[in-house]
């Protein structure tokens, strides 16, 4: 065993040495392969994504023969359909090869002159025009922000008397303060203009318009999704309001860009959608689904200020004012964005060669002016030399909300499926300020500019993933010395146990031989006495016969003993159960050694209750155990010679008891007395004759009865054995 011990030793503590030395080796493996299955999930979702854009335009393909381009109706529904089959088209758009759109609907819009209830030539008199104009000049034509808000505040300071021209002043300070993306300070202002002069708003719905939109606006952009939402809701509800009650809306741009901002946020907040509800329905828009109010809002287009006449004399500034802000209030949105840059691409000619005779797909990349990243479209010709509207392209923006949500969660499910893994779609500089981030990789087709990222939420993960690989190295080489020595350590306790076992044999052979041949050796003097001549009294003579007639009687039950042992190792002991009365039984075995008893001078106590009823019993099994108690009994009591038997019932069990006042058992050598072959170390029980089998075999036959054996002992005070009787068939009444 030590020859297998040692080399596994050996073997298990170089293992670990080595498994501690490969550690930096291992985390760059691990490195190099998590990169690797970053570039199979890459091109897995670059795959899946290209497939879903080819099968769009495969679906189109297949219709465009019905599609109308002069029924808005029949373009709209086409275009419903194809979203609804494919989430990974965003912004749908038909073009034609003069940059008109055939969808979306294009309307002109443009916001409508104020007509504040004050005269402008007033309000810009020549003691205060060097700050107002000067902060206007700044703000529109150098776009120095923070110069023009100190003129702004210094034309409050001259003018503190003129409180109709507040709302104005108050507006423009908002109006820098959200160009440069202080929205906090730009929400005081404008909250202050819608505050504190409710009738000036009434009285001028431009204003009042604007500032609502501006309000919504930057809740939006401070991430106060719930805020922007009421600010909305507020925005469409007022302009909702004024066209029902004009007739006309020349503030429908507002209402529609409310329309979209709520369609995709309200849905998570039950009080501001049902209130989004009840405006739908004044608006006659109960039974419209998100998808159509989504595809059916106009794209407006700001009209160009040269086309209109202005004549910009000094009654007329503030007119020109609003135009010049159509810069910073059209199109906010990233749809009307989308499509105001797309169609305005200089360096995009829809009669490139590239499109001039193959319908070849395209995607290319688009920067949106409020967006330093750029966005994938998806391109197509999917007519040529149509009569009214010549060539025609379809395209769309591709979602990368579908990519994130759809296509990259089922390829991490199946090649990332890790508890402590993420993987995301992001920009170069989050991917960058993830301080959670593993690795990125860029998508090379549909978008170069983003990246995949893997990050964990623990940090060191790859450190840790080694550890916890070393550790299970460590755990294998560390159960594998504890299955040795274990092994080692049950061999020993089995060897020992083996030996034990041959030196309790050798010395129960002895014992047998020693109690075998000692009455053998009386019995073959007693016999040869008689056979000589030397006994001539017939009293004598029947004393020797009945001594040799009571040591056959224990030499038989000592035969007895040694058959069952050998029946219960070999597993082949057989009771066999009829019914019978144990108290008869136990009366036959106590007759058979009373001479016996009496000649070695004990007293002898035998109580036994007749009323017990018959009990299924091996009766040859509790003769041998009553006999086997007797023999106890005597053999080991020296000073005070008492044995007491009796036969009882306790509540409902028969119990047979024997009792002595000998030496008695030591509390340590309870537990053990019912081995095979056990004798007890003390010195007058090793004199004794004796096997070690006798309480064993009692056990086994207590046992096979449904019973037990107890004892209860005091050294020297005796013991009392009880044999509890279950009686499996009989029940006691």
């Amino acid at each position: 065993m030590i020859a297998v011990v040692i080399p596994g030793l050996i073997i298990s503590l170089l293992g670990m040495y080595f498994v501690s030395q490969q550690k930096r080796a291992r985390e760059l493996n691990a490195a190099r392969e998590l990169t690797d299955r970053m570039n199979f999930v890459r091109d897995r979702i670059e795959n899946q994504t290209l497939q879903c854009i080819k099968t769009v335009f495969q679906t189109l393909s297949n219709s465009k023969k019905n599609i109308d381009y002069s029924d808005a109706n029949n373009v709209m529904t086409h275009i419903k359909r194809l979203v609804l089959a494919h989430p990974i088209v965003k912004h749908p758009f038909f073009i034609n090869s003069q940059k008109q759109y055939l969808f979306p609907f294009s309307k002109k819009t443009s916001f409508p002159a104020p007509t504040p209830p004050y005269d402008y030539k007033k309000m810009f008199d020549r003691s205060s025009e060097n700050n107002y104009i000067k902060g206007e000049n700044l703000e529109f034509k150098e776009r120095k922000y923070v110069q023009a808000v100190r003129y702004y505040l210094k034309y409050l300071e001259e003018n503190p008397d003129k409180k109709t021209l507040l709302a104005y002043v108050y507006h423009a300070i908002g109006r820098c303060y959200f160009r440069m993306g202080k929205y906090p300070q730009a929400l005081h202002y404008y909250r202050r203009v819608l505050d504190q002069f409710p009738i000036q708003l009434e009285k001028d719905k431009s204003l009042h318009f604007l500032v609502l939109r501006q309000i919504a606006l930057s809740y939006t952009f401070r991430g106060s999704k719930r805020e922007a939402l009421n600010s909305y809701l507020d925005l469409y509800e007022k302009v909702l309001g004024y066209e029902l009650s004009k007739k006309s809306n020349p503030f429908e741009f507002f209402k529609n860009e409310a329309l979209a901002y709520l369609n995709r946020h309200v849905q998570q907040y039950a009080a501001e959608k049902e209130r989004f509800s009840r405006a739908r329905q004044r608006d006659r828009l109960s039974n419209a689904s998100q998808l159509d109010i989504s595809l059916g809002w106009l794209y407006f287009e700001g009209e160009e200020t040269g086309n209109r006449q202005l004549a910009i004399e000094e009654s007329e500034r503030e007119t020109s004012r609003f135009l010049k802000l159509q810069e910073l209030y059209t199109a906010a949105d990233e749809k009307t964005v989308f499509y105001k840059t797309l169609r305005n691409l200089d360096e995009w000619s829809w009669t490139a060669p590239e499109f001039a005779e193959t319908p070849a797909l395209k995607i290319k990349q688009v920067i949106l002016p409020q967006s330093n990243f750029p966005i994938e479209v998806c391109i197509k010709k999917i007519l040529r030399d149509h009569p009214t509207y010549n060539d025609i392209f379809f395209g769309f923006m591709i979602s990368f909300e579908f990519i994130r949500d759809v296509i990259i969660p089922e390829a991490a499910k199946e090649n990332l499926d890790e508890a402590y893994l993420t993987l995301s779609l992001a920009d170069p500089a989050q991917a960058a300020d993830n301080k959670y981030k593993l690795l990125s990789v860029p998508l090379r087709e549909i978008s170069p500019g983003k990246h995949l990222v893997l990050h964990s939420n623990r940090e060191n993960y790859i450190q840790w993933v080694v550890e916890k690989e070393a550790r299970l190295l460590y755990g294998l080489m560390l159960a594998l010395l504890i299955a040795l020595f274990l092994g080692f350590f049950i061999l020993f306790k089995y060897i020992t146990r083996e030996a034990e076992l041959v030196r309790l044999k050798a010395l129960f052979v002895d014992s047998v031989s020693h109690t075998l041949k000692t009455p053998l050796t009386r019995m073959a003097l007693m016999a040869e006495n008689v056979q000589q001549g030397w006994v001539t009294e017939e009293n004598q003579k029947q004393a020797f016969f009945h001594s040799i007639i009571r040591e056959t009687t224990l030499m038989n039950e000592m035969i007895n003993n040694m058959l069952d042992f050998s029946r219960i190792e070999a597993g082949k002991k057989e009771y066999h159960f009829q019914a019978c009365s144990l108290q008869e039984i136990v009366r036959t075995v106590v007759e058979g050694h009373s001479n016996y008893i009496t000649e070695k001078g004990f007293e002898l106590n035998v109580e036994i209750d007749d009323r017990l009823p018959p009990l299924e019993l091996d009766r040859e099994a509790i003769a041998l155990l009553t006999a086997n108690l007797i023999q106890n009994a005597l053999k080991y009591s020296d000073k005070e010679k008492y044995i007491g038997i009796r036969v009882y019932r306790e509540n409902h069990y028969s119990v047979l008891e024997v009792e002595d006042r000998g030496i008695g058992i030591a509390e340590k050598d309870l537990a053990n007395i019912f081995k095979k072959f056990y004798r007890v170390s003390d010195p007058m029980v090793r004199a004794c004759e004796g096997s070690g089998l006798g309480l064993f075999i009692a056990r086994h036959a207590a046992a096979a009865h449904n019973g037990e054996i107890q004892v209860k002992s005091q050294v020297g005070k005796g013991s009392i054995f009880r044999v509890i009787l279950k009686n499996k068939e009989t029940s006691f009444k």
